[in-house]
């Protein structure tokens, strides 16, 4: 966290004496753990370095069915954030990076955008270097597996067990594939 913390420093500046307004746009909801400890990083990494607005904003993609509700969503931040200038924007997974980069039709206006937590698409190598910056998780699923037999080598099957969302079943495919050549 204190090397992505480091990131979102120097993309703004903290130099102004007016605080600086970050909206911070999950791809989940509040009360799903790794949304929660992103959140709780960020308020206080944000109240250490000065003074800064904090506005926090949920796709909750896995029970909405994003991008489906794209347009509600789009409706509901314009509404909200109507004449707000937002000096920053930090966009955790893959879906409010693709919802910041594709489909808020200017919504946020276009501050920088930090993100964090993508390993599907959008690819984050297509968007501008000189507004979008972040970290990229990298999946290994054939050592993935290999650990897995090593830790049960008698082991004849491995099953792979998920929800129905799409992330989810982007990883059956790659497991199915990482199975064959392992």
């Amino acid at each position: 966290m204190k090397r992505f913390a480091a990131v979102i420093l120097m993309s703004i500046s903290i130099a102004a004496a007016a605080p600086k307004d970050v909206l911070i746009l999950h791809s989940y909801r509040v009360g799903y753990d790794w949304t929660d400890e992103l959140s709780r990083g960020f308020r206080s990494k944000f109240a250490d370095a000065g003074e800064f607005n904090l506005w926090f904003e949920f796709l909750d993609a896995r029970r909405n069915g994003y991008p489906r509700n794209e347009t509600f969503l789009r409706e509901t931040f314009a509404t909200k954030h109507a004449g707000r200038h937002f000096d920053l924007i930090i966009a955790c997974d893959d879906e409010a990076l693709d919802f910041v980069a594709h489909r808020a039709g200017g919504v946020f206006g276009s501050p920088p955008v930090v993100f964090c937590g993508v390993s599907e698409s959008p690819d984050p190598a297509q968007f501008p270097r000189n507004r979008f910056t972040g970290l990229i998780e990298v999946f290994y699923p054939e050592k993935i597996l290999a650990l897995a037999r090593s830790l049960r080598p008698g082991a004849r099957d491995l099953y792979f067990v998920a929800d129905h969302t799409p992330f989810s079943a982007s990883l059956d495919s790659v497991f199915s594939q990482a199975a064959k050549s392992c």
